[in-house]
């Protein structure tokens, strides 16, 4: 590619949907905390943690106003990022 940049593809699971309504009916408030994290994730998915001698990743949010931290398992190829599961962090993690 030259140089040239690839964002891949971020896809959700049908689980991931369905968990992200039960953490917060508000999908726009959630998308928007979760803006961030999907753009790192759509060009250094390594970057976060890699679960065991799995293909699995786990990336936690940052504190938001009136937001519950969360943490993501997703695994990801060349061309695309899966998000596989979304639940509410701990605070103490």
């Amino acid at each position: 590619m030259n140089g040239q940049f690839k964002a891949r593809t971020i896809r959700e699971s049908r689980e991931f949907a369905q968990q992200k309504k039960q953490i917060q009916p508000d999908a726009r408030r959630l998308d928007d905390q979760l803006c961030s994290l999907t753009w790192v994730l759509s060009r250094k998915p390594e970057t976060f943690f890699k679960v065991g001698r799995t293909k699995l990743y786990c990336a936690k949010t940052d504190p938001w106003p009136d937001a519950p931290r969360l943490r993501l398992y997703y695994t990801f190829d060349d061309d695309s990022v899966d998000l596989l599961w979304i639940e509410i962090a701990e605070s103490t993690e």
